[in-house]
C-alpha cells in the first residue's frame, strides 16, 4: 500500500514496483543494479560505460557503482548553470554524443530532485527526453526533496520526474517519518524483480513462497535484503492517522520559511547568498569581513553550533565556503528562523566590535 501510494504520488504509470529500504544509499544500489541488468552490460563492458552526474550529485552514486561491481565505469561531470546549479541539459547532450563517437557506452544519467547542497532540482523533463533519445537509464535522486512534490509551491519544478526509470526517495527526510525508511521505485517493475529474484527458493524456505501472488511478490524478490524491518507501518500509520493535509502544509511551510530567511538576509548588504531557495535549503556567507572571509565564516558556524540552539552545516560552491541552512524538521517554525537570524546578527556584531578594538590581532568569535 505504501509503495503504491509513493509511486502514484510521483506519477508513475501502472506496472511500477518498489521496495522500502534503510535509506537512499540502499535505494541507489538497487536502482543502479537494476539499470545494469536491464541494459545487459557485462563486466567486459564496465570500463566503457559512462555515468553522467554533476559536481553536486550525492556521493552515494559513487559508492553504489563500486558496490555493484562497476568501479571501472567512467564518471562524467556535467556542467551546471552558473546561477541555479542545475544540470545543463544542452551540455549533457553534447557530452553524450562525444562519448558515443568515442566508442563508449552512455549508460546512466543521475539527475537530482533536491540537491543536498542547495535543494536545486535538475531540469527533469529535458533530461528524460535526452535519456530516451540515447537509450540511457535515468535515475532520479529525490532522497531529500522528493516529497516536496506534494506542495503546490514546488510541484511544477518536478515536471518530468514520472518519466524516469528509477527513483530514490526518503520518507525519513521530507515526509518527517522516523529514521531508517527509504524507498526505491522502478518504472518497469519486472526489471526490479528480474535483478533481485531467485529462480527458486532455498529448500528450507519453500513453504514461505508457495502462496505468493504474481502481482504481489515477496519483498525479498525486489531487493538484496532478506531479513528486514517492517518499514511500511512507519509510513502508513502517520498518513492514516493524520491524513495528507498536515504533511502538505508542513512542506509548504518549510519552503516559505527558507524564502523568508533568504529574503531577510538579502536585505542586509553584508551577506552573499546562493540561489533563491527552490525547496528548503539556503546557503549564505558573511562577505565583508575585514580580514580572512573564509576563516570568519568558519568561526561564525562554530559559534552558532556551540550555542546549541540551532544546527547548521557548511558546504562549498565552486570552491567558496558557505554556511548551509536546511529547514526540514517538522518542529521548525518562524520563531526558530527568527532566532537564527538574531544569532547571526549578534555574532557578526561581536566580531566587528572586536576587530575595531584590536585591529592588529587575529580575531575569534566569542
Amino acid at each position: 500500500m505504501v509503495i503504491n501510494w509513493i509511486g502514484r504520488t510521483f506519477g508513475f504509470p501502472e506496472g511500477f514496483a518498489g521496495n522500502l529500504t534503510s535509506g537512499g544509499s540502499a535505494s541507489t544500489i538497487l536502482a543502479l543494479a537494476t539499470a545494469r541488468d536491464s541494459k545487459n552490460v557485462k563486466a567486459v563492458d564496465f570500463s566503457r560505460c559512462v555515468v553522467y552526474m554533476t559536481q553536486i550529485s550525492h556521493y552515494c552514486v559513487e559508492k553504489a557503482l563500486n558496490t555493484i561491481g562497476m568501479r571501472e565505469a567512467v564518471r562524467r561531470t556535467v556542467p551546471t548553470d552558473k546561477s541555479t546549479y542545475k544540470m545543463n541539459a544542452e551540455e549533457l547532450k553534447i557530452i553524450i554524443e562525444k562519448d558515443k563517437n568515442n566508442d563508449l557506452i552512455p549508460f546512466l544519467v543521475y539527475a537530482t530532485a533536491g540537491t543536498t547542497d542547495l535543494g536545486s532540482i535538475d531540469p527533469l523533463n529535458e533530461i528524460a527526453s535526452i535519456a530516451r533519445q540515447h537509450s540511457l537509464w535515468m535515475h532520479v535522486d529525490a532522497c531529500y526533496g522528493g516529497f516536496f512534490i506534494m506542495s503546490n509551491e514546488a510541484k511544477p519544478s518536478f515536471r518530468g520526474i514520472e518519466r524516469c526509470d528509477s527513483l530514490a526517495v526518503d520518507p525519513h527526510k521530507s515526509l518527517f517519518i522516523p529514521y531508517g525508511c527509504g524507498c526505491v521505485i522502478v518504472r518497469q517493475g519486472s526489471k526490479l524483480k528480474y535483478s533481485n529474484a531467485l529462480n527458486r527458493p532455498a529448500p528450507y524456505a519453500q513453504d514461505s513462497f508457495k502462496d505468493e501472488r504474481e502481482d504481489e511478490p515477496s519483498p525479498c524478490h525486489l531487493s538484496f535484503e532478506l531479513s528486514r524491518h517492517f518499514r511500511g507501518v512507519r509510513v502508513w500509520m502517520p498518513l492514516k492517522l493524520f491524513g495528507l493535509a498536515p504533511f502538505r502544509d508542513a512542506l509548504t511551510e518549510k519552503i516559505l520559511l527558507a524564502r523568508y530567511f533568504y529574503e531577510q538576509l538579502a536585505e542586509r548588504d553584508d551577506f552573499q547568498l546562493g540561489p533563491y531557495p527552490e525547496l528548503s535549503v539556503v546557503v549564505f556567507r558573511y562577505a565583508k569581513a575585514p580580514n580572512d572571509t573564509e576563516k570568519f565564516n568558519e568561526q561564525l558556524l562554530d559559534s552558532l553550533m556551540r550555542d546549541g540552539r540551532v544546527a547548521l552545516a557548511s558546504t562549498r560552491l565552486r570552491g567558496v565556503y558557505y554556511l548551509r541552512v536546511c529547514i526540514l524538521c517538522f518542529r521548525t517554525h518562524l520563531k526558530e528562523v527568527d532566532l537564527l537570524l538574531e544569532m547571526v546578527d549578534k555574532n557578526v556584531e561581536i566580531y566587528l566590535k572586536s576587530v575595531s578594538k584590536k585591529p592588529r590581532e587575529s580575531q575569534q568569535l566569542s
